[in-house]
């Protein structure tokens, strides 16, 4: 998991300095890329702390079975924005100015995040994940 988190934070990185220096297909693309990167990050995390898997902490720091499937719920929603978003940014003609529905997707995407991570249980690796994905 560590190098999940790494690897997020390296994307994140790298897509915030390129952003002024591309077009704005090419800054779509990476907000969705960081967006896509921070939905898989929290839904591999959450999965990660399902109570009773192996690698899970113990109650009350596991995520219940019940909660798991509010979050699913949840994650349904993300995932039809997240395949949505991807497809809208991939349509935009190359040197056309993006499609505000762009930022509302990327908003509504990182809403579900929250939603997520409300659930979850307070932990270290819940910590660790909002840091990452940058919500609180």
């Amino acid at each position: 998991m560590r190098n999940r988190i790494l690897g997020v934070i390296a994307l994140v990185s790298f897509f915030g300095i390129s952003c002024a220096l591309n077009s704005a297909k090419q800054v779509g693309f990476q907000g969705f890329a960081v967006a896509h990167t921070s939905f898989m990050l929290a839904r591999n995390v959450e999965k990660d702390l399902v109570c009773g898997l192996p690698q899970a902490p113990t109650a009350p720091l596991c995520v219940p079975d019940s909660i798991h499937g509010q979050i699913l719920e949840i994650e349904k929603k993300a995932l039809t924005i997240d395949i949505d978003l991807g497809k809208l940014v991939q349509s935009v003609p190359e040197g056309s100015p993006l499609p505000s529905d762009v930022g509302r997707m990327v908003g509504e995407l990182s809403s579900l995040i929250g939603d997520i991570l409300k659930l979850i249980p307070t932990s270290p690796q819940k910590a660790a994940l909002a840091e990452k994905v940058a919500v609180k």
